[in-house]
């Protein structure tokens, strides 16, 4: 009998991840930007985008030029504030943090979620400065 060449990335896809932490959360993500005038509307950069990061995964975001990838990156890291939705670190919703708690953060932050794209293919000098 012929083995499925496509099992272990199968079981892979719907593996339990009950057991698995969840180091980022995006639930129901809009970013959304008033135009200047009442001619230009809003622009719905982010809309509705709901995601887990478990530990030990690699995520990526892939998608055409303009469709918002960078604006949920800069929401994911409180650059921008979300219009709503939720963005949980660490089991703190930062998407809901104001003035000195937004400063403060949250009390565990999982690893490097982003590097400037400066910074992203260079070396530490021998300081360890990038």
């Amino acid at each position: 009998m012929a083995q499925n060449p496509n099992r272990d990335i199968n079981e892979s896809i719907n593996e339990d991840k009950s057991n698995r932490e969840v180091l980022v959360k995006a639930d129901h993500v809009k970013v959304y930007f008033k135009g200047k005038d009442k001619k230009s509307g809003t622009v719905k950069a982010v809309d509705d985008v709901s995601f887990h990061i478990m530990k030990g995964e690699t995520f990526g975001v892939v998608g055409e030029s303009g469709c918002g990838k960078s604006t949920l990156g800069r929401a994911l890291v409180r650059l921008l504030k979300p219009t709503e939705g939720h963005i949980y670190m660490g089991g703190t919703d930062i998407a809901g943090l104001k003035g000195a708690d937004l400063k403060k953060g949250p009390d565990y932050i999982p690893g490097p979620l982003c590097l400037p794209e400066s910074q992203a293919y260079r070396t530490p000098d021998s300081d360890g400065t990038l």
